[in-house]
């Protein structure tokens, strides 16, 4: 049987330029293993790892460290430079070791016994203050775009229902404009930016810097009352606030200790409660 004909291609007298992407990091050893697969022939793409050293790992001194590199080594217009650290709003949190307890020994654990770590990604969760006004260059913002943290699925829901009632008055009445989607606009400041307090919804961040889980579960379970169902989640704490106080004498005779964490909860600027968060050189800052 013949045998078809071979070609040859001539490879190209230069390389062409691997794009750099530099990329310091909070951690010295896993990163380079996360990151260290790039670094291959096959790739169109250079990974240098600027791993951190002895006691330089908060966020400004990762930051530091790559604008030291940057300056001494310089890099092309098309590179790209990132920061890459693990925390949360507790920096003292160890995400491996709860992952593994979570995994293996937590009340969850059985919902892993066949489960197999394949891989490892990241997220960043940036909380921002809501959209005073979701218009801007004939572009509505509706529902999470707009909102602080998460809208929610009832939230969406509904933001998405106010959103395209209004845009389809807006063209069937041919006014493509601002006064065009003016009644979405007046909801929104009316039923969210009025009546919910973004910074409440924000403090479900400060109990677990307060409490520990155990301390936490120990406070919702004295709470023997059904809650009444609500759509809005804003309404949570207020239902949980009231049916809290009636337990207090409670708390007070069996958990004093907890008392003064409470007030704390309740108080307490989050600047203060989350000041040993803000120390490792994370934006605690909540205002607008």
């Amino acid at each position: 049987m013949a045998m078809g004909r071979r070609t040859f291609r001539r490879r190209p007298p230069f390389l062409p330029y691997r794009k750099l992407f530099l990329i310091a990091t909070e951690g010295a050893k896993t990163e380079q293993i996360y990151f260290g697969i790039f670094n291959s022939p096959q790739t169109t793409i250079h990974v240098k790892l600027l791993p951190a050293r002895k006691h330089d790992s908060s966020p400004p001194q990762v930051l530091k460290r790559a604008k030291e590199f940057v300056k001494e080594k310089g890099v092309g217009k098309k590179d790209e430079v990132w920061l890459v650290m693990v925390g949360s709003v507790d920096p003292a949190h160890d995400h491996e070791e709860l992952f593994n307890y979570f995994t293996r020994e937590s009340r969850f654990s059985p919902w892993f016994k066949q489960a197999k770590r394949i891989k490892q990604c990241a997220v960043v969760g940036n909380v921002y203050t809501p959209v005073l006004h979701p218009f801007k260059d004939n572009v509505l913002f509706a529902g999470d775009a707009g909102w602080c943290q998460e809208a929610e699925m009832t939230g969406a829901v509904m933001c998405g229902w106010k959103a395209a009632n209004a845009i389809t008055f807006a063209l069937k009445e041919g006014m493509y404009n601002e006064e065009g989607i003016s009644p979405y606009i007046e909801w929104w400041k009316k039923y969210y930016l009025d009546k919910m307090d973004y910074n409440v919804f924000l403090k479900n961040l400060l109990m677990p810097l307060l409490c520990s889980d155990e301390e936490i579960d120990y406070l919702f379970s004295t709470i023997q009352e059904t809650l009444p169902t609500v759509l809005d989640p804003y309404e949570v704490p207020e239902h949980m606030g009231k049916a809290m106080a009636k337990v207090m004498p409670t708390i007070k005779a069996q958990r004093p200790a907890l008392i003064k964490k409470l007030e704390m909860f309740s108080s307490y600027p989050p600047a203060v409660v989350m000041k040993n968060t803000i120390r490792a050189g994370f934006n605690g800052d909540f205002t607008t």
